[in-house]
């Protein structure tokens, strides 16, 4: 399988990476416990900063902001990049509320000094007993002391040894130049050199460092960095590849909104082909990132939703290949886009190539329990969505009996195929749980949700193949099986318990629960309406 990912992502990157040289952004740091580029680092602290990863306002990249703060700290000091979002963290700090509320160091110091004694008190409370003003501002005091200690948090020198566990070390951790060997002072040199020159303007002068500076890198470091990876990291932060496959996914579901205005097969082509091409995008932006972290695409929760869409997209893609009358555009762009916004919003917590936990370390098992069991999620929402399609047609259509029946059968073979996947993948967990754990069913959380699962499809199985319900019962049964399959997703992370909860994520209570009500109210309310409709057909 690596093979396979190496090749896709030579594939897609080859012209972007071997077009330039090394440079500046490609400069290897150690962060969060693993080696990225510079670019990355740059993005992840204007991220936190500054809420976003780029200086919308002036335009200027987060490498761009990063290096002149370096090179410069007095100008970037003057930079209003600290935004606040609470008119009432801003009053309390004695600055002004305006329409941008992004304030410099220099205004944040003043305030923070101000409220000195406040934040005394705020560290020393537990995080469960602060209102949101003091959460706020203690964010904001972390955010300030990590922009004033730029420098400190800048682990750009790579150790003596060959060890990729052993720690980097930042120019401020630098007691003498004694401390360092010759390797490690020539490289903190060239950089330095590269930041000289880029103060003076100096543009052959930063060439020369930056060349310098890699052949240093290349020489003597090679076992540890991987320039390579480095620089695809780079390109796969401004490539943007999801936002360009959201993007051929709406195009897919305009063009196909025409199709079904003026009726022309070729619109239905051409909507059925950028769907394609947004999917194969989507594909190799997990490819991408697999290559990357060296690890198969399903570790965080971020990583699960662009995966789901990803199998969502290919179930629909397959279904429109049979079926061949936009259904499968249809379901394939809504949840494309669904899931890549919801992809989107969980972007912005932070870098969303983080290291693991050390429970989740094993690519084995990563690549067959975690990533069976979200195809089982992905199949599993495709059945919903085909739920949803079958009830709205039953209302809507509810005389064409031959076209509802054959919704009907391929939501029940969806059905199959996410019970294989979710039944297999549960198996896998207790394996790996018994491995690591020393016991296969603990009746965590996350166990107990992926058990619900696939006694739900059981039951719907049972419920269809003896009978008892028809096309509406069944696509009832699994638009609710979308509420289990969001409980046992998203659902269990809010109990913050269990030895799964590393995948903790606050702040999706009201969402999951608008979600939960929806889907009960629209799959209740649906199957009556299509049962009445399909009654007063038959008469």
């Amino acid at each position: 399988m690596k093979k396979v990912v190496l090749l896709l992502s030579v594939f897609l990157s080859t012209f972007s990476l071997f077009s330039r040289d090394f440079d500046y952004r490609d400069i290897p740091v150690q962060d969060g416990g693993r080696i990225k580029p510079l670019d990355t680092f740059a993005r992840n602290q204007l991220l936190s900063i500054y809420g976003k990863r780029s200086l919308k306002s002036e335009d200027v990249p987060a490498i761009d902001w990063l290096i002149d703060l370096l090179a410069d700290p007095h100008i970037g000091f003057k930079q209003k990049v600290f935004k606040l979002r609470n008119p009432e963290v801003v009053q309390s700090l004695g600055l002004e509320w305006d329409n941008i509320h992004t304030y410099s160091y220099h205004e944040i110091l003043d305030g923070l000094e101000s409220q000195r004694e406040l934040l005394i008190q705020i560290h020393a409370k537990p995080v469960d007993e602060l209102s949101i003003i003091e959460s706020q501002l203690k964010e904001l005091h972390a955010n300030f002391q990590k922009f004033a200690n730029m420098w400190w948090h800048l682990k750009i020198i790579p150790p003596i040894s060959d060890n990729p566990e052993d720690s980097w070390i930042s120019p401020w951790e630098v007691e003498s130049e004694q401390a360092l060997s010759e390797n490690q002072r020539n490289l903190l040199f060239n950089f330095l050199e590269y930041l000289n020159k880029k103060l003076q303007n100096d543009t052959l002068g930063m060439d020369m460092a930056m060349s310098n500076y890699y052949n240093e890198l290349n020489t003597n470091y090679s076992i540890l960095i991987d320039s390579h990876r480095l620089k695809l990291e780079t390109w796969y932060n401004e490539a943007n590849m999801f936002y360009i496959s959201l993007a051929f996914y709406i195009l897919a579901f305009l063009l196909l909104g025409f199709s079904w205005v003026t009726a022309p097969i070729l619109l239905k082509k051409i909507a059925y082909f950028s769907l394609i091409i947004g999917f194969l995008l989507h594909g190799g932006g997990l490819c991408l990132r697999m290559y990357i972290m060296q690890r198969p695409p399903v570790t965080t929760l971020y990583e699960s939703i662009i995966f789901v869409s990803f199998i969502a997209n290919l179930c629909a893609i397959i279904l429109e290949y049979i079926r061949k009358d936009g259904l499968g555009i249809f379901i394939g762009s809504i949840s494309g886009a669904i899931f890549h916004y919801i992809g989107f919003k969980y972007s912005v917590d932070g870098d969303t190539m983080g290291m693991l936990v050390a429970v989740l370390n094993s690519n084995f098992w990563l690549a067959t329990h975690v990533t069976t069991i979200t195809i089982g999620y992905g199949t599993s929402l495709m059945a919903g969505f085909m739920g949803h399609i079958y009830l709205g047609m039953a209302i809507l259509y509810p005389e064409r009996t031959s076209s509802l029946k054959e919704i009907y059968n391929n939501t029940f073979g969806i059905t199959l195929m996410a019970l294989f996947f979710s039944l297999f993948g549960t198996i896998l967990g207790g394996i790996w749980a018994d491995q690591s754990w020393g016991r296969f069913w603990g009746w965590d959380p996350k166990e107990n949700g992926a058990m619900l699962i696939c006694m739900w499809h059981l039951m719907m199985i049972h419920m269809r193949l003896s009978g008892m319900v028809k096309g509406p019962g069944f696509a009832l049964g699994m638009v609710l099986n979308n509420i289990i399959v969001a409980l046992a997703w998203f659902g269990v992370n809010l109990l913050s318990v269990g030895l799964h909860s590393y995948g903790f994520a606050s702040g999706i209570a009201i969402n999951l629960g608008l979600f939960i009500l929806f889907e009960f109210l629209f799959g209740i309310g649906a199957y009556f309406w299509a049962n009445s409709k399909q009654k007063i057909a038959i008469k």
